[in-house]
Parts: structure tokens; sequence; C-alpha cells
């Protein structure tokens, strides 16, 4: 299963065309959540409104440079894909924003390899990088990274996580709404007591879902969607 295609993907530009064309190559290459935004504020409202994984959007919009949209982007640390008409334009003029580490640069025309290879490197790392905080046993704060986590198991305002790291597992006070809130995309509700990470499905009948050395019910309330995912995902080129 690829753990990127199931990836939130904002496109920001105001050409029509080009945003559909944009839209069809990432719908080729097997992306399933795709949101076409035709400016630079708009899009600043999407990603204060939605988590949003990836942002692919041109380097000039309404014919000024999107700074304010790239900033936004780094602070709140969404990698970025840049389209430009010429590799060098940006190299002199404009400030270090634009050499953040979490920005990707692409020259038109765009290929639809050249664009996968991009996406997948920046997507890939994205995951890997993010985390959370948790308090444990001793009050000292943990960091603990999402890719790191199996599973969720919520029972009122309390959650226990199970992770990777030698089947630890902590216990947590947290609501559900502001346990969601800090995961992502690979992160998807199977149950009302359960989130499970896609990442680590093994296998799943009709009312449970296997995950590494763990099995956790699935409801008959998520698993249309669940299926349906799943589906698609398996059946992404890879």
């Amino acid at each position: 299963m690829h753990l990127y295609l199931s990836s939130k993907i904002i496109l920001v530009n105001d050409n029509q065309s080009d945003l559909i064309h944009l839209q069809q190559l990432l719908i080729d290459l097997g992306y399933v959540s795709i949101s076409l935004v035709p400016s630079e504020q708009e899009a600043i409202h999407a990603l204060a409104e939605e988590n949003y994984s990836l942002i692919i959007t041109n380097l000039v919009l309404k014919e000024k440079v999107c700074l304010e949209l790239l900033e936004k982007a780094v602070d709140l640390r969404v990698p970025t894909v840049v389209i430009t008409s010429s590799s060098g334009m940006w190299a002199h003029e404009y400030p270090p924003i634009i050499e953040n580490e979490g920005i990707a640069y692409l020259v038109k025309p765009i290929h639809k390899m050249t664009l996968k290879s991009v996406l997948r490197l920046l997507l890939t790392k994205s995951v890997e990088d993010k985390y959370i905080f948790i308090t444990g046993k001793h009050n000292e704060q943990i960091k603990l990274y999402l890719n790191e986590i199996i599973f969720l198991e919520v029972e009122r305002n309390y959650c226990t996580i199970y992770t990777s790291r030698r089947n630890y597992k902590f216990v947590i006070k947290i609501s559900l709404i502001k346990l969601l809130e800090q995961l992502d995309s690979r992160f998807i509700r199977i149950h009302n007591s359960y989130i499970v990470n896609i990442n680590y499905i093994k296998s799943f009948t009709s009312n449970l879902v296997r995950l590494e050395n763990y099995s956790v019910p699935l409801s008959r309330t998520y698993k249309k969607e669940f299926s349906k995912l799943l589906s698609i995902l398996r059946n992404q080129p890879r």
C-alpha cells in the first residue's frame, strides 16, 4: 500500500486549463484527494480551514509572486511544489523563503514521471517527519512520530496509543476531536473507539482489521468508507 497516495493535495493556479491539466496528471498518478484553488488568498484561507499534505502552486499568481502563500506553507510545515516558466527566475530576486528545504521547483512543461518523483520524495519525507508530543507517566513530554503509531483506542476522554516502539503503548487524556486534529490522512476511523494507521494494515475481513500483532473491530458504520479507500489504494500504480 502506498501511503502518500492518500495525501490531501491543494492545487493553486489562476489559469484554468493549467489547473485541470495538473489535476489530471495527479489523477493519472493515483492521487485521490485533490482540491483546486484559483488564487493565493483562497489557498491561504483553505490552509487555515483544513490540514493539507502538500501544495502545488505557480510561483506567479495574478502577476505577483506568491510569497505570502509560501510563508504560510513553511509556517505550517506543508511541503510545496512551485511551478515556474524559467529554471532560474527566482534565484536572485526573491527572499530566502523560497530556498526552504520543504519547497521544490518544477519548470514547465510538467512531465508526469518527474512530478511523480518529486511528490513521492516530498510526501515520504513529510510523513516520516511528523510528530506529536504526549505526556508521559512522570509528566515528561515525549516526542512520538506519527509513523510509529499503529492504532489508537479511544474511550471517553482517554486514548491508548499502540506503537511500533517495542510494542509500547501510551495512555493520554484527550478528546476524540482534539486527537483527530493532530493526525493526518494516513489515519482512518474504523469504529467509534478505533482509529488505525493504514500503513500497518495487514488484512481485513467484514468485521475485523489486522495490524501487525493486533486485531481490532471494523464496525458497520465505517465499513463502506474503509473498504472503498482500501480498494482505491490497492489498485493505484506504484
